[in-house]
């Protein structure tokens, strides 16, 4: 069985949700001002753009962290916006995808300069460079070692 987390892991659990929550906030604020999109759009249109304009359903529902259930419901939305569309994926026919459409590129293009400017203010002006790498190693490494588990 595995032991409870000390009072560190604790506190560095609370931060990492604190700063989730004030940052998608303020992030989520811009965007809604600049572009009328709100965040969790943003991050798949981006998740799709990184991925070469298309992911599975399941893929979009991992790194969206959405339920497939949700994932359906979500993807509804984006898809009557013109942002997304589904696909019947080539390699296996019963399986559907989702694709970035130009309007969902464009959009995230323009939306992106936002985002950016609000994840440096809010976020990435209060670390040095190497903190910075640290966090992202250490992160990452948390994925990865969980996902494996």
């Amino acid at each position: 069985m595995a032991r409870l987390p000390d009072e560190s892991r604790i506190r560095a659990w609370q931060g990492v949700m604190r700063i989730h929550d004030s940052v998608s906030a303020a992030l989520e604020e811009a965007l809604l001002e600049t572009s009328a999109l709100p965040l969790p759009w943003y991050q798949v249109l981006v998740e799709l753009r990184l991925a070469g304009g298309s992911l599975r359903m399941h893929q979009l529902a991992e790194v969206a962290t959405l339920s497939r259930s949700g994932t359906t419901r979500f993807v509804d939305r984006m898809e009557e916006a013109g942002l997304v569309e589904r696909r019947v994926c080539p390699l296996d026919r019963r399986g559907l995808e989702v694709v970035l459409t130009e309007k969902g590129s464009e959009t995230q293009r323009r939306a992106a300069p936002s985002v950016l400017r609000g994840v440096q203010e809010h976020f990435g002006r209060h670390l040095t460079d190497e903190q910075a790498s640290l966090l992202a190693d250490t992160l990452e490494g948390v994925v990865q070692a969980d996902r494996r588990s």
